[in-house]
């Protein structure tokens, strides 16, 4: 079997879905499979990485599986292929369907990561918690005006380590969400030493962040809030979102939207009291 790495096309886009450590495990537990992979100058790991772990270069062979991260361009696909990626399809996205239209119409099959799931029905591989971590990183370097490669190796006590270089005084932070996301950006606030906050209660002379229930920043008009009703776009529900900017100086988003939902806040709703900063690690 020939299992083909692609290079990611998307902007910034560092991740790859198999590591070299993989690649040896791999071909170990299964000495015919045969790896292939796209040469690409922005992936996390280099190239010479991948060949020492026995990786081929991949000029265009005969391929049984291709893998990426993101979605692939349509220039790619040829006739009966096999992909496996997040397409993001699944829920219809209007921007992807020439891309799953091509697959298609050239009798590809394609595997994608968020259809996966375990005997309980739940998802194997997913954007959560190792996202929340990134995510809070890179807000939080953004906010404290951290001049580093945008490029970082993948230990997480390393992106700790250049946080904690600065001043984390009155660093007062606002998550919406409690899943994967959230808990991976919690994860990295109380590593680099901020704590969470339980209470409403006003405090402009420390660091902390408090994580907002969905019950906390929206109203249901006839007072039966129901998070199952808010999902299905059932009932009316308002936002008080905007009650929260005074005390917050940094919102990371971490939870699940949907056009059905109300908007957080509006533009005419952001004055001088809003964050300094913003983290949409929504999905």
């Amino acid at each position: 079997m020939n299992i083909c790495i692609l290079k990611e096309n998307k902007p910034n886009e560092f991740r790859t879905p198999l590591t070299p450590i993989d690649i040896k495990r791999l071909k170990k537990r299964h000495p015919r499979y045969n790896f292939y992979i796209e040469p690409s100058k922005n992936r996390i790991f280099s190239d010479s990485l991948f060949y020492k772990s026995g990786c081929k270069k991949y000029t265009f062979q005969n391929i049984d599986l291709f893998l990426s991260v993101k979605e692939v361009s349509t220039k790619i696909i040829k006739s009966n292929q096999n992909f496996m990626m997040f397409s993001h399809t699944v829920k219809g996205q209007p921007y992807n369907m020439p891309l799953l239209k091509k697959i298609l119409k050239n009798n590809c099959s394609l595997i994608d990561y968020e259809l996966l799931k375990d005997k309980k029905g739940s998802r194997l591989i997913g954007f959560g918690y190792f996202a929340g971590i990134v995510g809070a990183f890179l807000t939080l370097k953004k906010h404290l005006k951290v001049y580093s490669p945008s490029k970082y190796k993948n230990k997480i006590n390393e992106l700790v380590a250049i946080l904690l270089k600065k001043d984390l005084k009155n660093i007062r932070i606002l998550i919406t969400g409690d899943g994967s996301v959230s808990k991976g950006a919690q994860f990295l606030l109380k590593k680099i030493g901020i704590k969470e906050k339980k209470t409403l209660k006003i405090d402009k002379s420390s660091s902390y962040f408090k994580v907002l229930s969905p019950k906390e920043y929206y109203n249901r008009l006839d007072k039966k809030f129901s998070y199952r009703d808010l999902i299905n776009g059932i009932g009316d529900y308002q936002s008080v979102f905007p009650k929260y900017f005074n005390e917050y100086n940094i919102f990371l988003s971490c939870h699940y939207w949907d056009s059905r939902f109300p908007k957080l806040f509006e533009l005419n709703e952001v004055d001088k009291n809003f964050f300094q900063s913003l983290g949409d690690i929504t999905q």
